[in-house]
């Protein structure tokens, strides 16, 4: 893996952390914020139920893994990037209705309490958080597939060439074995010949001093 697909990796895996982190984070706050007596009493539930927000994100990324072509594979993570930056526009326009400036007052109450869009505020910045850990764990997904490619589909006429190949390949090798011994008989046959030219030759000389 080159450096810069490694940073990109890593960057990736850091961010997908980061947002399952506030996620969850987020939504721990917000149970213990609606001071409803069963999260107030047991921290431990309402912890528990914020580990649902990594889950989803994380489970938004696998489900892409299970469908049966890339192109369908490629269309799902698409989506869910195109999704991403929906919501994530849908936030900051929902950010700057609940907080128009820096000179305005925050009201903790309201935002506590939900009222003028902070309900909407918050419900936007978890799936934007949602969301953005699926985005970033199939970005780094898809870093490190092009490293470790695998067939999703075996293609039924590799079996019958791959068969192919090999009897073609033992053909082959038959057919040196033949070729060898062939050019083995050749080189014989032609140095009995040189040597038969030779004999003649020598005879040719003697016959020819005596005349």
């Amino acid at each position: 893996m080159s450096k810069y697909d490694l940073a990109r990796f890593w960057l990736a895996v850091g961010g997908a952390v980061i947002a399952a982190v506030l996620g969850a984070g987020n939504l721990y706050a917000n149970m213990l914020a609606s001071q409803s007596p069963v999260f107030l009493e047991t921290p431990a539930l309402a912890l528990g139920l914020s580990m649902l927000m990594p889950l989803g994100s994380a489970t938004l990324k696998f489900a892409s893994d299970y469908f049966p072509t890339d192109r369908s594979r490629r269309s799902y993570e698409l989506s869910v990037f195109l999704a991403t930056a929906g919501v994530l526009i849908m936030w900051g326009y929902l950010f700057a209705q609940t907080f128009p400036g820096v000179a305005a007052p925050m009201d903790f109450d309201t935002l506590l309490t939900g009222a003028q869009g902070g309900s909407a505020l918050v419900l936007g910045q978890l799936a934007v958080e949602l969301l953005a850990g699926s985005s970033l764990w199939i970005a780094a997904s898809g870093i490190y597939r092009a490293y470790r490619p695998s067939t999703l589909i075996e293609n039924p006429q590799f079996l019958a060439l791959e068969k192919a190949i090999m009897a073609q390949r033992t053909y082959v090798a038959e057919l040196n074995e033949q070729y060898g011994a062939c050019q083995g008989e050749v080189s014989r046959l032609e140095a009995q010949r040189d040597l038969y030219i030779s004999e003649r030759c020598i005879r040719l000389a003697a016959l020819r001093r005596h005349m």
